[in-house]
């Protein structure tokens, strides 16, 4: 499964191309814009909530070291 960030489909829909693999709820929250894109191909992935509870506990630890990251990268 490969999943695409939220800029990057905002690049592939200005440049026209086709979206083939899938994104995660985040990114249609973002860009709602891609539910109604022709070229999208891709599936909504929904995390879990053990995925959420694992990406709040990177971030803390991120943060502590000055690096977090947005919730598209965790």
């Amino acid at each position: 499964m490969n999943i695409i960030d939220t800029s990057l489909a905002i690049d592939r829909v200005a440049e026209g191309k086709a979206i083939r693999e899938d994104i995660t709820v985040i990114t249609a929250m973002e860009y709602p814009l891609i539910l109604e894109y022709k070229n999208f191909y891709g599936r909504i992935i929904y995390p879990e909530k053990e995925d959420l509870d694992l990406a709040v506990e990177l971030q803390s630890k991120l943060g502590k070291r000055g690096a977090m990251k947005g919730a598209e990268t965790l």
